[in-house]
């Protein structure tokens, strides 16, 4: 046989080609064609149904619209006509022509009958109870019930007019002869407020007074929603397409019933009509494709016949006729290559020991070249994982420029992250925080960190023999869980995994210990700890302790540059008494607001010191213009505007207060583009400077001054509301004030 590996039939592979271009694809097609006609069919089906329950329930509210022009004509006879005998015999005939009706009763506004019909019922003089009507209600129809008198299925409509109130008590029980005269081919169910089943085509559930009120179409159509739906009939115990809706006049509910066989005969016709399509197309495929494949497949054989004559070694090959066109020349074609196979043949053999000589050269060369393809190969692997685990110290080292910005959190999970990818025996880890008497754990990898992290443990459990060196530590729960308190032993187990080896150090600044660092391997583990790994870890060491030592000096400068601010506001208030306070209560509500916002940790700092400083240029304003007990001409008012370019001047003096400079001259513009000293309107004017107007003026309002007395919390409260989106920021007002319902500064 010619050829090894896969032996495939090419009948059997032009079969499922067949299958995959034209079989599979075209039983898609058909059957997308299919569920859009059933879907399309359905929805037809379920319109039908729902015009028709429209329909049926238009008739029936027919049956009870004569009720009410009846009441209608009642009430136009008793305005011309006081007569009480007329009354009792216009009653009368109303009853005798209008076997629907039962009793009609006329009372007067406090509900005491006056008249009744038929005259023998006995409630003259008796007292009806009235009902509540709607303001633009003009028919109040009553729930069903069973009369008392004759024990059948009643309700009532009562209508009001300038005398007092008609009653007709209407007899339900007439219902089924209507319902059976409007339609003869569906079951039809008339339900009142409560689900009880007042009238259908068939008598039982009318007669056990059943009620429904518990099944979904039934309360969708007393809710007003028209329903079409398919389940269980709770009345037939089978399977039946159910169309619901409300009766308006009365707030009861109409159901319709069709067996579902009935309703969806069309679906099933169509599904038989295509499936039998589907089967006779596979058919006819199944028969066309063999015919041709056998038209393809014989040709083919006979050639693989002669191919394998070849491959004995004979060189004659009888050409092949019967079949295709491609098959015939293929046929040629390999009587033409067998021609100079043969010319070939000796060219090769002579050539054939020149490259077996050549052949042992290259395969000396060859597994040399290999050999330095490996060592290469490792080379490069061995340098990528080192350049990949300079990137992510570097990626930590950047991030120590900006060391006050960075949540320490957020740095120290990033420790860990990379600590873990980069000494590739570690399998788990873990940090914990240092505090006074205890450690917390403050990130974990691989442990249950949502235990760990409500733990309090004594940080002497956690002390280890040599202080800022890398320690590695065989089964180190022996010496961590015995010491444990029992409340937390249970929990710590629970939260970590078994462990095998601990490589950890502890980061002390200035004597203080901060944090410590543990990675671990796993217990079923065969790596440990190498060289190469502590080295590692000191590099970790060494980012964690340049973090900390970064964040404290920068606090240092933070401390300072508050001192020097702070020695200027006392300055500022030798010369206004107020503003001291002041600046510290606009400090403190400011950045309360810029939190509020979302605004980043570097942003809210930066409102906290322009809250601070933001009225630093009035220690360039007069005395006798700062503290005047009286108002301002145009003029002083003029030097007091000019104070916000004033701070700005002092502040921008620093390259660290440049921004918070910006903030301060800015801070009594307006959102309207009215305020001052540069006019600047909406987006144009900073976040910062808008929460600092805000602020400003809520203190200025609430604040004693020299010259009048603080506004009440609400008062001032409603300037800012009603100058909100004009002199105020709009989103700066609105956090104002969830602040202010919160109590957050009061």
């Amino acid at each position: 046989m010619i050829g090894g590996g896969n032996n495939k039939s090419i009948s059997l592979t032009l079969i499922i080609t067949f299958l995959l271009l034209i079989g599979i694809p075209l039983l898609i097609i058909v059957g997308l064609v299919w569920r859009y006609s059933i879907s399309e069919t359905t929805e037809n089906i379920n319109n039908q149904n729902m015009n028709l329950a429209r329909s049926l329930s238009g008739q029936i509210e027919g049956y009870f619209e004569t009720a009410e022009q009846t009441a209608n004509n009642i009430e136009n006879h008793l305005n011309h006509n006081q007569s009480l005998a007329d009354n009792i015999s216009y009653l009368n005939s109303i009853l005798e022509n209008n076997n629907r009706l039962k009793s009609v009763l006329i009372t007067d506004n406090t509900g005491k009958v006056r008249v009744e019909a038929p005259y023998n019922l006995g409630m003259s003089g008796l007292f009806k109870r009235l009902p509540v009507f709607n303001d633009d209600q003009v028919y109040y129809w009553t729930n069903s019930y069973i009369s008392h008198r004759d024990q059948e299925l009643t309700a009532e409509v009562v209508k009001d007019f300038s005398e007092g109130y008609i009653f007709l008590e209407i007899d339900l029980t007439r219902l089924n002869q209507y319902i059976d005269g409007i339609t003869d081919k569906h079951d039809l169910f008339i339900f009142d407020r409560d689900g009880v089943a007042l009238a259908g085509t068939i008598a039982e559930p009318i007669r056990q007074q059943e009620n429904f009120y518990r099944f979904d179409f039934i309360q969708s159509a007393l809710n007003g929603e028209e329903v079409v739906t398919r389940e269980n009939s709770p009345i037939h115990h089978d399977i039946h397409l159910i169309s619901s809706t409300n009766l308006d006049r009365l707030g009861w509910a109409v159901a319709v019933f069709m067996p579902a066989d009935e309703a969806y005969g069309l679906i099933n016709q169509i599904s038989q009509i295509m499936l039998i399509g589907i089967i006779m197309t596979i058919i006819l495929g199944l028969l066309v494709g063999w015919r041709n494949l056998n038209y393809i497949t014989k040709p083919l054989k006979d050639l693989t016949e002669e191919t394998e004559k070849i491959a004995n070694g004979n060189r004659e090959i009888n050409s092949i006729k019967d079949g295709y066109l491609e098959v015939n020349q293929l046929s040629e074609s390999f009587k033409t290559m067998i021609e100079e196979i043969r010319e070939n043949e000796l060219e090769l053999k002579e050539k054939q020991e020149e490259l077996h000589a050549s052949y042992e050269q290259l395969e000396a060369l060859n597994e040399e070249t290999t050999a330095m393809n490996e060592e290469l190969e490792a080379s490069y692997d061995q340098i990528n994982s080192q350049v990949e685990q300079l990137e992510k110290i570097i990626d930590l080292t950047v991030n120590l420029k900006v060391a006050e910005g960075i949540d320490e959190n957020k740095f120290l999970e990033d420790l860990l992250d990379t600590a873990i990818q980069i000494v590739p025996e570690a399998d788990y880890g873990s940090i914990v925080k240092y505090y006074q008497d205890h450690a917390e754990f403050v990130y974990s990898i691989g442990h249950d960190y949502n235990i760990l992290k409500d733990l309090k443990i004594d940080k002497e459990i956690f002390e280890l023999e040599s202080k800022d060196e890398i320690t590695v530590i065989n089964h180190i729960y022996d010496t961590t869980i015995p010491y444990l308190k029992a409340r937390d032993r249970e929990k710590f187990i629970t939260a970590t995994r078994p462990i095998k080896e601990t490589m950890i150090f502890d980061l002390y600044i200035d004597g203080e210990k901060m944090i410590g660092l543990s990675l671990d391997i796993k217990e079923d583990s065969n790596k440990y700890f190498d060289r190469n790994s502590e080295k590692s870890m000191q590099a970790f060491q060494n980012l964690a302790s340049a973090f900390y030592s970064m964040q404290y000096y920068s606090k240092l400068q933070s401390e300072f540059q508050r001192d020097i601010l702070s020695a200027m506001l006392s300055l500022l208030s030798i010369h206004d008494e107020y503003t001291e306070s002041h600046s510290q209560h606009v400090a403190e509500l400011s950045s309360q607001i810029a939190s509020e916002l979302g605004l980043s940790n570097k942003q809210i700092k930066e409102t906290y010191w322009a809250g601070l400083v933001h009225d630093i240029g009035k220690t360039l304003i007069p005395d006798q213009i700062l503290n005047k007990q009286s108002g301002l001409d145009p003029d002083e008012y003029e030097v007091i505007k000019n104070h916000p370019r004033w701070g700005y001047e002092a502040l921008r003096t620093s390259s660290r207060l440049e921004e918070i400079a910006r903030y301060v001259l800015y801070h009594h513009e307006r959102e309207d583009g009215k305020g001052y000293p540069v006019g600047l309107s909406g987006d144009e004017i900073p976040i910062v400077s808008k929460i600092l107007n805000v602020a400003d003026a809520w203190d200025a309002m609430t604040s004693k001054r020299s010259y009048r007395d603080p506004l009440p919390y609400e008062e001032a409260k409603d300037e800012l509301v009603e100058n909100s989106g004009s002199q105020f920021s709009e989103e700066v007002v609105e956090v104002f004030l969830k602040l202010y319902e919160k109590n957050k500064f009061l």
